[in-house]
């Protein structure tokens, strides 16, 4: 299976279809508390059959990797959908913007984004991170509940 002509399509919750002609697969993956995503339910179709030493053609390391950069960047794409900038004509972001922060730096944890949920946030909104750290000691605070 040549993984760099797949085409992936995403099909549900944490699922994934990868079409590499003759094979179709359906891959749905799950993350450990580590982050690291592992692969829960595999479901293979050829156009030949499958055999044992079809089966061990399978890079399922890559395969895994694939199904999960296709979930978490559709789900980046919400949460970064999140980040709206000050309406003209306001002095202090409402009380909705500190809740958007709050998803969004409790999905940066979840998935483990690199520089965890300051860095995310000052990315998402492009700010700088101390801004972005005194918008989630905010929110935490309950800024967002006022």
């Amino acid at each position: 299976m040549d993984i760099e002509r797949a085409m992936v399509e995403v099909t549900g919750v944490r699922q994934v279809r990868i079409c590499v002609p003759p094979w179709i697969v359906t891959a749905r993956v799950a993350q450990l508390h580590t982050g690291r995503p592992i692969l829960a339910d595999l479901c293979v179709q050829h156009e030949e059959g499958i055999t044992a030493a079809r089966l061990a053609t399978l890079p399922v390391r890559q395969i895994t990797m694939l199904a999960a950069e296709a979930m978490w960047g559709a789900e980046e794409t919400i949460y970064r959908m999140s980040a709206t900038p000050l309406s003209p004509g306001m002095r202090s972001h409402p009380p909705e913007h500190y809740r958007r922060v709050a998803r969004v730096a409790e999905w940066a944890t979840r998935s483990a984004r690199p520089g965890g949920p300051a860095v995310c946030v000052a990315q998402f909104w492009d700010v700088h991170v101390r801004t972005a750290r005194r918008w989630l000691a905010r929110a935490r605070s309950g800024a967002a509940e006022r």
